[in-house]
């Protein structure tokens, strides 16, 4: 796995980018770039069979240099269910100096009640310490639960927070499923385990259209979500946040407010999701001949 001669290997790796944006969607320019980064060790085991690590070399003034390249083999990690997922493992927190406090988060996954919890004593800590400038870094955010989202802007804005308008979903058997199984959860976690199997769904014009609709067809619901309300003990000070182009779906969503209300500042890059309409729901989709998989949003959710 080695390559000599720079000029030999910056035209090899640039051909395989070239061709591998034929595979990438994009949304934006950046999120393309960004995500066929993120993905390009996968590119290089699946497509040319080659394994990590990578032995990169190559000649400057007549001096052969090389470089160890390391990976991350993704398929041994281990998922976590949504329940299971500790915001711990997904976020963290510095303190730059007396004053200023970094937040990261590489996603928004985590089960709503215990990210919840998770910035309940994130912003406790951030007050008691009187920290007056917060950057939140969201480079590299995959996206995730919109619900997290808004419980992140709540610790930052001090009104209401209004988010969606619109929504329209693809109905399908594999959506149908989803849904189900989501409907379920979410009762579950509000009626608990002793009123879970009150139908609830029926009386939403949306569930029953999306249970008796046709294969295929688009719903199209107009929405007012109740207005999320700000906590008591959010944060009042000076906020910038990072991005990048894998800023992805609700990161991306995050963003876009922040921007259209002048809460903070933003820095970096666009993000690699159109703003203004997120994509949710995804469902996976393995094609009957080819075996390929492929993750669909089926939910146009516009804000």
């Amino acid at each position: 796995h080695r390559i000599v001669d720079g000029f030999l290997a910056g035209s090899f790796l640039r051909r395989i980018a070239d061709n591998m944006e034929k595979f990438v969607a994009r949304e934006t320019e950046a999120g393309q770039r960004r995500f066929m980064q993120v993905n390009f060790e996968q590119l290089l085991v699946r497509e040319l069979g080659l394994k990590p690590p990578y032995e990169v070399s190559w000649v400057l003034k007549n001096e052969l240099r090389s470089s160890t390249i390391k990976s991350i083999n993704r398929a041994s990690k281990i998922e976590f269910s949504q329940d299971n997922r500790n915001p711990q493992d997904h976020s963290g927190v510095r303190y730059l100096d007396d004053s200023t406090a970094l937040i990261w988060i590489s996603d928004f996954e985590s089960s709503p009640l215990k990210f919840k919890h998770y910035l309940d004593s994130v912003f406790e800590n951030i007050r008691n310490k009187s920290i007056n400038k917060l950057v939140i870094d969201l480079r590299y955010n995959s996206g995730g639960i919109s619900e997290n989202v808004l419980t992140l802007l709540s610790y930052l804005e001090d009104k209401p927070i209004r988010w969606a308008k619109k929504i329209t979903l693809k109905n399908s058997k594999t959506f149908r499923q989803l849904n189900h199984r989501r409907v379920k959860q979410v009762k579950k976690e509000r009626l608990g385990t002793s009123l879970d199997w009150l139908p609830i769904e029926y009386l939403s014009g949306w569930n029953w259209k999306i249970l008796f609709g046709s294969e295929g067809d688009d719903i199209v619901q107009e929405i007012t979500p109740e207005p999320v309300q700000p906590e008591k003990n959010r944060y009042r000070g000076a906020l910038a946040i990072l991005s990048n182009g894998h800023c992805f779906s609700a990161c991306a969503f995050f963003v876009d407010y922040i921007q259209k209300t002048k809460r903070g500042i933003v820095v970096g890059e666009e993000a690699g999701s159109l703003v203004g309409t997120q994509l949710g729901y995804p469902v996976l989709i393995t094609l009957p001949i080819s075996g390929l998989q492929l993750m669909v949003p089926v939910a146009k959710i516009q804000s």
